[in-house]
């Protein structure tokens, strides 16, 4: 594995944060606001649950039920988040 790794990094590439990831920071669409994220001190990007704090939601307050999205299908907290995905997080009645 360790072959392969280096071969990866030298061309530059990112196969994935698990192998080579050259990245710091990602830029996602909270509710439609750009948001930057940056990945885990692991190599591994922010996750869905990362950034529910930047959508501004009263959780402690209930209106209703609470709906999560990524790119426009439900989505769960631990799912990874890639630059420019868009997140929703909102009540619906």
């Amino acid at each position: 594995m360790e072959v392969v790794k280096e071969l990866l990094a030298k061309k530059g590439e990112n196969y994935g944060f698990s192998v080579v990831n050259r990245k710091k920071e990602l830029t996602v669409f909270v509710n439609g606001k750009p948001h930057k994220l940056k990945y885990h001190d692991n190599g591994t990007p922010p996750m869905f649950a990362d950034a529910t704090d930047l959508a501004n939601i009263d959780l402690k307050r209930k209106k209703g039920k609470l709906v999560i999205k990524l790119n426009g299908h439900s989505t769960n907290y631990t799912d990874f988040l890639k630059d420019g995905d868009k997140v929703q997080i909102y009540w619906e009645n």
